[in-house]
């Protein structure tokens, strides 16, 4: 069986091991139009904090690894056409050189690609979109000098973790960020306005400016095309250098005789990973994620989905195993910004109308561990609920202390459709010396009933 698989990208890579463990006797193939494989598109924050010497370090499968698993690579291969009837690939090669493939079996991992609004100035040199390799080892030629003003347009995931690392890869040094962002607060679609309160806060604590409610209408050059600042909704802000960090849109234009897509040009999938055609399967950012709550498809591109996804777009695709479901998606996130901790899962409270979901809320700020522990944490928590089930939809977390894995916790509750009693009496471990007998979870689920919030001495 020949399986070829359109994308080297993290859904491409996990689905072409799943075949080739699965199946020794298969023939797998990527197709990649990059010159790499698996670059992880954070790997311009890894760099800035120490964890990565440079940026061919951010990626965890080389070409000569997967060959080794037997695994063909065909980088630099664009594919331009998929014929369905004939299952032919028509693709160019890295020398211009056009051919074609046939294929048994199709999965499309082509990933996403950046939004790049159509605004004035917006091709100027210093104005910054990256995602791959090639684009983030550009980007870090232009962010790494200390003197220029960064402006940083989105405040969502990735724009505000890129502030962050650039801030703390900078310590000692003058830093000027400047973020805008179009909508009332930070992370709208990951938190609600009490935590982005908070988190705005702490980072204008630190001098990085936040400008709110304002779009981006141009960018603005002098004589020698410099950029010297750039117009917003209501002012005009100076900068040298501008990233754009708006979000990413499905890279599917070339499947739409191939395949059916949705209105958003997401590929359209069923529960299987398959799309319209039986022989063609699909997984990562070119595809939508059915979230557990509303229990709708979503376009939210995370690595996290797009593996899952491709796991069981393989194993499917092979016909080895009773037909596998993808698990529906939590939209589990976690960082670290500006020295704090934050992690979210399911819905806020402010966008579970938009589902239709009638939801109450509590929220604790607390100390992790007892008063004799030296310089302990705090931890601020928000859990949200059905106001007629008090089934767990979604949760926040926001601390300087390590609190990341907790989130995993509250995915699982809410997955699990969880309640809030259950929670409140959930068996959770006590060491004296990290936290206390009756958990933060614990506490945040006893106090439901009162909506006050409650600060903990």
């Amino acid at each position: 069986m020949k399986y070829v698989i359109i994308g080297g990208t993290h859904a491409g890579i996990a689905a072409a091991r799943t075949i080739s463990k699965s199946d020794p006797n298969a023939e797998v193939i990527i197709m990649e139009m990059k010159d790499s494989v698996s670059y992880i598109s954070s790997g311009i924050n890894l760099l800035f904090d120490g964890v990565i010497d440079n940026l061919e370090e951010a990626s965890y499968a080389t070409p000569a690894a997967l060959e080794s698993e037997g695994i063909k690579l065909m980088l630099g291969t664009e594919v331009l056409h998929v014929s369905t009837e004939d299952k032919r690939l028509y693709f160019v090669n890295a020398d211009k050189q056009y051919s074609y493939s046939n294929y048994d079996k199709l999965i499309l991992a082509n990933g996403s690609k950046v939004v790049k609004p159509h605004i004035k100035g917006i091709d100027n040199e210093n104005v910054v979109f990256y995602k791959n390799l090639e684009e983030s080892k550009k980007a870090m030629e232009q962010l790494c000098p200390t003197n220029k003003r960064i402006l940083i347009v989105g405040a969502g995931l990735v724009g505000l973790a890129l502030a962050s690392s650039i801030y703390e890869g900078r310590k000692g040094e003058k830093v000027d960020i400047t973020v805008v962002e179009a909508m009332e607060g930070v992370l709208t679609r990951y938190v609600d306005q009490e935590i982005g309160n908070q988190i705005i806060d702490d980072l204008r604590e630190k001098g990085i400016k936040i400008v709110l409610k304002n779009d981006v209408h141009a960018v603005n050059v002098d004589e020698n095309n410099k950029i010297v600042s750039v117009s917003t909704t209501d002012q005009e802000i100076a900068c040298d250098l501008v990233v754009f960090s708006v979000g990413l849109k499905p890279n599917n234009d070339f499947l739409r005789d191939a395949v059916e897509l949705n209105q958003n040009n997401t590929i359209k999938i069923n529960d299987y990973m398959q799309t319209s055609d039986k022989d063609i399967y699909a997984a990562g950012d070119n595809a939508g994620f059915k979230q557990t709550v509303s229990q709708r498809r979503e376009y939210q591109p995370l690595v996290n989905n797009a593996i899952k996804g491709a796991i069981v777009a393989a194993y499917n695709c092979t016909g080895l195993f009773s037909p596998v479901k993808v698990e529906t998606t939590q939209g589990t996130a976690g960082m670290n910004l500006f020295g704090h901790y934050l992690a979210t899962t399911g819905v806020t409270e402010e966008n579970a109308p938009y589902i239709g979901l009638d939801v109450r809320s509590n929220t604790i700020e607390n100390k992790i561990q007892y008063d004799y522990v030296k310089n302990g944490s705090k931890i601020l928590i928000k859990v949200v609920y059905r106001k007629d089930t008090e089934v767990i939809v979604g949760a926040q977390i926001y601390s300087k202390h390590d609190i990341l894995d907790m989130i995993n916790i509250m995915s699982v509750a809410i997955n699990m459709q969880m309640t809030m009693a259950k929670l409140s009496s959930m068996d959770f471990y006590f060491n004296p010396e990290y936290n206390k007998a009756l958990n933060t979870l614990n506490e945040v689920a006893l106090t439901r009933r009162n909506k006050n919030r409650h600060i903990g001495k």
